[in-house]
């Protein structure tokens, strides 16, 4: 059960990671 939830976790994180990234890069393009 605890696995399952860490692995969840770490999934989590990673969406939220590339959304951020997505979303600074989009900023960056449309500042231009």
């Amino acid at each position: 059960m605890g696995k399952l939830e860490d692995v969840l976790r770490r999934a989590a994180e990673l969406v939220l990671c590339c959304d951020k990234k997505s979303y600074l890069y989009m900023v960056a393009t449309l500042s231009m």
